[in-house]
This record gives structure tokens, sequence and C-alpha cells, in this order.
């Protein structure tokens, strides 16, 4: 079998190029995703400030009465922790208390049987309105 210079030479080039051609394709990648890495993080991060800026996000999540009690459910869907300051209602206030909310938790308040009406919780500064 008889090898040319030209034919080898012209591998060799090819060889070169699929080479650099990798590496070009390698560390575009790699910039391209450190550059979606980057601008995730800073939309988590602005999700983070918006929603420290609103406050503590504590919602209803469910309520229930029945002859045992009243009962409301709350979930903290923000990013601090909060905590329920004052409760204002038709009827006495709950025999059960959450303390702190931390995020992503719930929170259950009982109140004594017979309770109805409208109940205002204070959490921070943002008042709940609901309704037994």
């Amino acid at each position: 079998m008889k090898f040319s210079r030209r034919g080898i030479g012209e591998i060799a080039g090819s060889l070169s190029m699929l080479v650099v051609t990798m590496a070009l394709l390698t560390t575009a990648s790699f910039l391209s995703f450190a550059s979606v890495k980057a601008g995730a993080s800073m939309l988590t991060a602005g999700a983070e400030r918006e929603a420290v800026a609103a406050g503590q996000l504590v919602g209803v999540v469910a309520t229930q009465s029945n002859n045992t009690g009243s009962y409301l459910w709350l979930f903290n869907y923000g990013w601090e922790a909060a905590a329920i300051s004052r409760t204002y209602g038709q009827t006495a206030g709950p025999l059960s208390s959450c303390g702190l909310i931390s995020q992503s938790s719930m929170c259950v308040l009982s109140f004594p049987p017979g309770t109805r009406g409208e109940v205002t919780l204070f959490v921070g500064a943002n008042t709940i309105e609901v309704k037994l």
C-alpha cells in the first residue's frame, strides 16, 4: 500500500480543522451556558427583591367551620418569615398561634366552637380579612 504525502497532508489538515472547530464550539457553548445561568440568577434576584418589597406574602389557603371549631389555614408564599401580630373579629381570638410562619410553610389557626363572622389578621404591615 502506497501513501502519498499529499493525501496525508490533506487528512492532517482536515483533522486539525476539526479539532479547531470543536474547540471553538466548546468555548461558545460554555460562554452561552454561563450567560444563561447569569440571566437566570438575575431573574431570581429580581423576583426576590420584588417579593420582599411587596412585604410578607401570607395567603389564606382554606377555612372550615364545624362542631369542633373554626379553622383557618395560612401559607407563607413570600421570601421572608411572617408573624401574625394581631387578630380582630366578632368573637373570641384564636386558640392556637402560629408564631413565626417561615417561608414556604403552613400555619393553622383554630377558633372556639361557634366562632362565626369576619376575622381580621395583621401580618406585618398587611391585613387579611377572612369570613368564617
